[in-house]
């Protein structure tokens, strides 16, 4: 099948499932994904947690990795939608990488689903590499217009130059070409671990720019736990990305 079609396919599959019919009133919308040091799926998982979010529906898409996630034992969607009406807040989140092909569309379509919510904001949250764990983690901000510049400039450094990959840097992108007002908070954080300590950074910061009280001392005190809860979920999906590469690799040979 050409490559070009295959997209449009892929895209027209992507999917926001909901359990039930939901009525959204301009809300927040804050986004983490895997990413550098899995910064924004500990900080979304944490918000979720610590504001009792509710699981309202989930991201649908024949790429997806088909598996699905065991919790307390209970078992979750592979992407997430979370909500908590009270607050008015939409929370999309996976321990998953994603494959690079969907990245975009996933991206599109969150974006979509601001549009049609008509979200006042989107908060995306993730991580900066850096080569050593620093003593003090460091916090900066993105911004996708200068209307956001001017309200987050005295809440947060602001980062001046270099590059944002993923499904942060593609909500940012398409959210200014819809007119959305769009934040990506960003914390150091080492490559090779997940890091519970700067995804801490990252809810302080976005608790104080939003006014919402989240205590991050549990969070502290079990990073650990945290920490190889996901790394154990992450390898395991990247193991099995990487079988059916091998399985659906029209070149390979078979062996009897």
């Amino acid at each position: 099948m050409d490559a070009k079609i295959s997209n449009i396919m892929n895209e027209r599959l992507v999917e926001i499932v909901f359990n039930k019919k939901e009525t959204f009133n301009s809300p927040l919308i804050i986004e983490g994904f895997s990413g550098v040091g899995l910064v924004g799926t500990i900080s979304a998982q944490y918000i979720i947690e610590q504001m009792e979010l509710e699981e309202i529906g989930r991201i649908e898409n024949e790429l997806i990795v088909p598996v699905c996630i065991m919790n307390k034992g209970m078992i979750k969607h592979p992407i997430r939608v979370y909500s908590n009406k009270k607050r008015n807040i939409v929370v999309f989140e996976t321990e998953l990488p994603l494959p690079p092909e969907l990245i975009r569309i996933i991206s599109k379509e969150i974006v979509e689903f601001a549009k049609k919510t008509k979200a006042k904001e989107i908060i995306c949250m993730d991580a900066i590499a850096v080569s050593e764990v620093p003593d003090q983690t460091k916090v900066f901000g993105v911004v996708n217009s200068r209307e956001m510049e001017k309200k987050y400039e005295k809440k947060i450094k602001m980062l001046e130059s270099g590059i944002i990959m993923g499904v942060s840097a593609c909500v940012l992108l398409y959210a200014k070409e819809e007119g959305i007002p769009a934040v990506c908070i960003m914390s150091e954080s080492h490559t090779n671990f997940p890091d519970g300590k700067a995804a801490s950074s990252v809810i302080n910061t976005v608790e104080k720019t939003i006014g919402i009280d989240i205590d991050t001392k549990k969070l502290e005190q079990e990073a650990a736990k945290f920490e190889s809860k996901l790394k154990g979920i992450v390898d395991k999906a990247k193991t099995f990305q990487q079988q059916q590469r091998v399985m659906d690799d029209p070149t390979r040979v078979m062996f009897g």
